[in-house]
């Protein structure tokens, strides 16, 4: 989920009154009953100053079978850079629920990102993964997770810097252990023994 001005604070901004003051301020607040059955809450607030401005944003939303979602978002920009993110939560009446995230960051010097899902099922099983990235001047850098209540955790790191590139792979199963493997290549690509 790539977050750029938060959905939270976009609906909200269109959905319900926008008051003002002088200030370069500005905020919605809201709440109305809906189609199915529940209730909607919605809040939003901007902010503008000399060399920053901001926007964050919340929605919670109900329906008549218990069934409920939040979500909420934020972003800032500023000389130095710029940032977002945000999150949604949903948790259904058979107790099944699911959580996604995201944020994103952008300065001078590079720029990173990490996204996250996970899903619980009303059989109490889960499954998930999260990502995270960055690059700038001096390298990169990816690690994939996944994690499952049957097959257990993987982890996948990917760094890459000027002497080359460093591999890691891990998992973990509850009541079978678990196991690392690491792999350092030097700028051609070739296998070099790692310097740790």
């Amino acid at each position: 989920m790539k977050v750029s001005l938060s959905l939270a604070a976009a609906a909200a901004l269109m959905l319900i009154p926008l008051s003002a003051d002088a200030a370069d301020r500005a905020k919605a607040r809201g709440a109305w009953a809906n189609p199915e059955g529940g209730t909607t809450t919605a809040a939003a607030k901007c902010m503008r100053g000399a060399t920053a401005a901001s926007c964050r944003g919340r929605t919670v939303k109900t329906d008549g079978a218990g069934n409920g979602s939040a979500a909420s978002g934020a972003c800032a920009e500023g000389a130095s850079g710029a940032a977002c993110r945000g999150a949604k939560t949903t948790v259904n009446a058979d107790g099944s629920a699911s959580r996604q995230t995201g944020a994103t960051v952008a300065t001078a010097n590079g720029e990173a990102s990490r996204q996250s899902a996970f899903t619980r099922n009303a059989d109490g099983s889960y499954s998930g993964s999260r990502t995270a990235s960055g690059a700038g001047a001096k390298g990169s850098y990816q690690s994939d997770t996944a994690v499952s209540s049957e097959a257990g955790s993987t982890r996948t790191t990917t760094a890459t810097g000027e002497n080359g590139t460093v591999n890691a792979e891990t998992s973990y199963k509850r009541g079978e252990g678990g196991a690392r493997t690491v792999t350092c290549l030097d700028m051609s690509g070739a296998v070099v023994d790692c310097p740790f």
